[in-house]
């Protein structure tokens, strides 16, 4: 899957959990908690639909345990994404 997929499929689940967020908010750089507005449980419902998009179980818990203290950024979820789905 290439990253531009990942990526698409990335931001219609962030739109479809977050009906507030437009895309042009879904930069590289943009965290999930402060600049998109995620909880805790608002990830667990991300997580939810990204399976369902994706149409497979993602290592999410990996990708949270990898970044445990540093910001959850869109573009490090990507770049997770894309290593895990090769």
């Amino acid at each position: 899957m290439t990253s531009d997929e990942i990526r698409k499929h990335l931001e219609i689940s962030i739109v479809t959990v977050r009906k507030d967020i437009h895309r042009s908010q879904l930069k590289d750089e943009a965290t999930f908690s402060e600049d998109l507005g995620f909880d805790s449980m608002g990830l667990v419902a991300l997580a939810s639909e990204m399976e369902k998009r994706f149409g497979r179980s993602l290592p999410l818990a990996q990708w949270l345990e990898s970044r445990r203290n540093q910001a959850l950024s869109l573009g490090s979820l990507i770049q997770f994404l894309e290593d895990a789905l090769k």
